[in-house]
């Protein structure tokens, strides 16, 4: 994982690789947002739990770092190989929008 992404950010990678949601969740926003590659919304920490969980129970993830784009002081982008997902390994693009110390909105792109 590259060292220079912000540290909701690594939170949320390091979580999916040890595959625990409980952690995962405590890098967003009491009111974060998930918008995943399908078009579900998840809003707030306990649906966000409810996303993760069942991601990371039917399917055991492995995830890697492979770029990271820092586009303002709020905006990030992450491309993250990901081996475990339905149909084989992918590569996802994730679009996070950060306020402070945590993740206000992360959206998942296929």
């Amino acid at each position: 994982m590259p060292v220079n992404l912000p540290q909701p950010v690594a939170t949320f990678v390091q979580a999916v690789g040890a595959q625990d949601p409980h952690s995962l969740v405590t890098a967003f926003t009491e009111d974060g947002v998930v918008q995943d590659s399908d078009g579900s919304t998840f809003r707030g920490h306990r649906e966000i739990l409810g996303w993760s969980i069942h991601h990371m129970r039917t399917q055991p993830l492995d995830a890697q770092v492979t770029a990271s784009h820092q586009v303002d002081q709020r905006t990030l982008l992450v491309a993250l190989a990901v081996d475990g997902l339905a149909g084989g390994p992918r590569d996802l693009h994730l679009h996070f929008t950060l306020s402070g110390q945590h993740i206000a909105l992360l959206t998942v792109l296929a």
